[in-house]
């Protein structure tokens, strides 16, 4: 089972309909959740320890999702502004980049060998599209860089995808 959490239940913005489809593609049970639901208190972590998986769209404000922080459920959190609130990094400047490619630098982690794709650069958008980001540099010291990319008219190198595993130290030096 998986919960979706989402700016609007109508899945009307950014990936999350396509997120959604995605999760019922792979058999999840999906559950949309709006992120006020969180932010009022009416969905907790208690029911959120309920679900196999815990997806965090990117059309949530950064904060809206932070009630729930502390779940032991399995999450892929798509807001890099809220990012720093979980501790998965340091407090920077992230955000909204525009690019087509990404870097796969770790073609060994299990996240890239399930999804078939190769060590190195590749096409991620056409055309040019936006995603979230954070600098590499102010990832958590446990987190595992698994995929890169350099925003068009920038050298920084931004983390687009990347994991920390149970235990693995955050940013404050805690234990995910």
């Amino acid at each position: 089972s998986a919960v979706l959490v989402v700016a609007n239940s109508n899945l009307s913005m950014g990936f999350d309909e396509a997120e959604h489809d995605r999760l019922v593609q792979l058999e999840y049970a999906v559950t949309v959740i709006e992120s006020g639901e969180i932010a009022d208190g009416s969905f907790t972590i208690d029911n959120c320890n309920e679900f196999d998986l815990l997806i965090i769209s990117e059309s949530i404000m950064s904060y809206e999702a932070d009630n729930i922080i502390g779940t032991t459920t399995p999450i892929m959190h798509n807001e890099s502004h809220g990012w720093d609130n979980w501790l998965f990094t340091a407090a920077g400047a992230g955000g909204w980049q525009v690019g087509i490619n990404v870097n796969i630098v770790d073609d060994t982690h299990p996240i890239i060998v399930d999804a078939g794709v190769s060590l190195g650069e590749m096409q991620f958008y056409d055309p040019q599209g936006e995603w979230t980001t954070e600098l590499i540099s102010l990832l958590a010291p446990g987190a595992e860089l698994i995929a890169k990319m350099t925003p068009l008219n920038s050298t920084d190198e931004h983390a687009i995808i990347f994991a920390i595993e149970e235990g693995a130290e955050l940013a404050d030096g805690s234990a995910a």
